[in-house]
C-alpha cells in the first residue's frame, strides 16, 4: 500500500506449505525497490541480486536459505501496487532471467483483465499472515523470555525504537555506525517477522503495558 508501509498478501506457496517447519511468509519487495515500487512500469521484472550489494543481499536472503528474489510489477493504482514475488533457492542463469522478462508484460496483462473485486474480496477474509502471526506470537518482545531471540545489541535497539528514538539518535546512544545499525534492523526484522519500521514501532508499542520488564532491560542495558 503506497499510503504507509504495508503489504499485504493474497496468494502464497512454496515448498515448506504444510511441512512441521515452514518458512515464514516474507516480502522484499519493499526493501528492493522502496517508494520506487509505486512508480514502476507494469510487466517490468527486477531482481534482488541485481539491485542491492552483494553484502545487502547476503543478509537479507542467507537466513532463508534463498539465492535470488524477483519482483513482477503488476499493476499501479492511487492507493496501492499489486506485485508478483519469487523466492528462487537456486542461483539464475541468464535463461532465467530472460524467460522472467518476457513473462512480465504478459502477468501483468493477465492481472489486469482479472474479475473487479475477487482479489479485494479475499483480502478481506485474510489479513496478512505475518503481521497477525506476529502479533500473536510476540506480544511482548522485551519480555525476560526474549520470545523473537533477539542479541543483546538488537534488544537495546527495540528499547531505543520503543521510546521514539530516530536512527541517528540510536546510533549516537550506542556509539555504532548507521551501516551496523541497518544490519542489526534486518536482523530484527527477520526474527519478529515484521515487514519493516512501521510494523516494528507497531509491535514494539503492543508491549507497552504488558508484563512490564524492569529486570530484564537491565541486563540488556550493562
Amino acid at each position: 500500500m503506497s499510503h504507509f508501509d504495508r503489504t499485504r498478501m493474497i496468494a502464497r506457496q512454496t515448498e515448506s506449505d504444510g511441512k512441521l517447519f515452514s518458512r515464514p511468509a516474507r516480502s522484499f519487495a519493499s526493501a528492493m525497490l522502496g517508494d520506487m515500487l509505486h512508480k514502476t512500469h507494469c510487466g517490468n521484472v527486477f531482481f534482488m541480486t541485481a539491485l542491492l550489494s552483494d553484502s545487502d543481499t547476503k543478509d537479507y536472503l542467507e537466513p532463508l536459505g534463498l539465492r535470488d528474489v524477483g519482483i513482477v510489477s503488476l499493476s499501479n493504482e492511487d492507493d496501492c501496487t499489486d506485485f508478483l514475488e519469487f523466492h528462487f533457492n537456486f542461483r539464475l542463469v541468464d535463461h532465467d532471467r530472460q524467460l522472467l522478462q518476457v513473462l512480465g508484460p504478459v502477468l501483468s496483462k493477465s492481472w489486469s483483465d482479472r474479475t473487479a473485486g475477487v482479489a479485494a474480496a479475499h483480502l478481506a477474509k485474510n489479513p496478512f499472515p505475518t503481521a497477525r502471526a506476529c502479533e500473536k506470537a510476540f506480544e511482548n518482545i522485551l519480555s525476560t523470555r526474549n520470545p523473537a531471540g533477539l542479541t543483546r545489541s538488537e534488544f537495546r535497539i527495540c528499547m531505543l525504537v520503543q521510546e521514539g528514538g530516530l536512527p541517528d539518535k540510536v546510533t549516537d546512544v550506542l556509539q555504532i555506525s548507521k551501516s551496523t545499525f541497518r544490519s542489526h534492523l534486518r536482523s530484527i526484522y527477520f526474527k519478529t517477522g515484521v515487514a519493516g519500521h512501521v510494523e516494528l514501532v507497531h509491535l514494539l508499542h503492543q508491549s507497552v503495558g504488558k508484563e512490564p520488564d524492569i529486570s530484564a532491560r537491565k541486563s540488556f542495558q550493562r
